[in-house]
């Protein structure tokens, strides 16, 4: 039986609370992160999205406070389809593992997805989980750390699957039907060419899209409030909208 401390618990409450909080889901998955790295230890972690397709697992729009983006493009590009986490399976509830469940330490080592990303990094072990509710995949979390840390332990899987089954419940009464790649993951030269669209401009549009306000959009491009909302602007005039919620519509109908 797994027993945390009161500290330990008031945190989880705490993230609890943050989760059900979130207006959007970019805020909610980096807050969540921050979060986290309180109460399980590690170097290197992410939140992505994703949705079952075609009886295949669909994964996109990952977001983290501990990497590059140099690393997590070259995680979906180059190395996702060597992870020896099996994600082939389709499950109905949220699945939580740890790497040295699935491959012992020895095997693991001499993989290509170790050779070649893990290690490079200087992370070792890894845990995390997928994020489902009714059946519907909403995304799922990756968290790693350095080999000196020691593998997670079986009270850290268990605050990871009290976490996950909040975020599930969560998402799953805001989105009862998934959530729509689309939003998340445009075409960008069909949005930009097709509206006159700038590269700076795209950006506030994604972020729109996202949910982020001004304050957010200008933190996130490290520009300031006045900036977004000339782009904003730029935004409405020529997508021909009065509002963000248009915007949205917008976007969804150009491109499903």
């Amino acid at each position: 039986m797994v027993v945390l401390r009161h500290e330990q618990w008031v945190c989880i409450n705490n993230m609890i609370l943050d989760i059900y909080r979130s207006d959007d889901l970019y805020t909610l998955r980096i807050n969540f992160l921050d979060s986290l790295a309180q109460l399980i230890p590690h170097q290197k972690s992410w939140f992505d999205l994703g949705q079952y397709k075609e009886n295949r697992i669909d994964f996109y729009d990952p977001v983290s406070t501990t990497m590059t983006e140099k690393e997590l493009t070259d995680y979906y590009e180059i190395y996702q389809t060597s992870d020896y986490v099996p994600w082939s399976f389709i499950s109905q509830a949220s699945v939580i593992y740890r790497d040295s469940d699935i491959l012992r330490d020895p095997l693991r080592e001499q993989t290509f997805f170790y050779k070649n990303w893990l290690e490079p990094m200087g992370v070792y072990y890894g845990m995390g989980s997928t994020v489902v509710e009714n059946g519907i995949l909403y995304g799922s979390i990756t968290i790693f750390r350095s080999k000196d840390l020691q593998d997670f332990s079986p009270e850290e899987m268990f605050i990871l699957t009290v976490l996950t089954a909040h975020i599930s419940n969560h998402l799953s009464i805001r989105y009862p039907n998934g959530i729509n790649k689309t939003i998340y993951s445009h075409s960008d030269n069909q949005i930009m060419e097709k509206f006159n669209i700038t590269e700076r401009e795209y950006q506030v549009l994604e972020l729109i899209c996202k949910g982020l306000n001004n304050r957010e959009i200008g933190n996130t491009l490290n520009i300031s409030e006045n900036t977004v909302k000339k782009h904003i602007n730029n935004l409405f005039n020529k997508l021909g909208v009065k509002n963000r919620s248009q915007v949205i519509n917008l976007v969804y109908k150009d491109l499903k």
